[in-house]
């Protein structure tokens, strides 16, 4: 089944998924955001099997530097953990829900 909200848009946002889903991070690049004058550079992780990418806040950016065991972005392809989808996200003072990342459940491994 295709959401409307899955039709537009660059990157995954919360309404791409309906529940948690194991993924692979098959690639990471780094973008800038915003204006020349007001615009800051972000990593975006992109997964096997995903045609969007994940633009990293600062909470799943240190959760996946946990999960790889490394700062460095180019050691994180091959890494796997889940994505899912938490009501709880607030921007701004408000809860608007968002992606969030977990690493798998004990026993699973880190890497392909």
């Amino acid at each position: 089944m295709v959401s409307v909200d899955s039709l537009f848009g660059n990157y995954l946002k919360s309404g791409d998924f309906q529940e948690e889903q194991q993924v692979e991070i098959q690639a990471v690049s780094v973008e800038q955001f915003g204006r020349e004058d007001d615009s800051e550079r972000k990593a975006i992780v992109f997964f096997r099997g995903l045609q969007k990418g994940l633009v990293l806040n600062k909470i799943n950016a240190e959760t996946l530097k946990e999960i790889a065991g490394t700062p460095e972005l180019d050691d994180w392809m091959g890494v796997k953990c889940i994505i899912y989808t938490d009501p709880n996200v607030q921007f701004s003072g408000k809860r608007v829900g968002g992606l969030r990342i977990k690493p798998l459940p004990k026993g699973k491994e880190k890497k392909a």
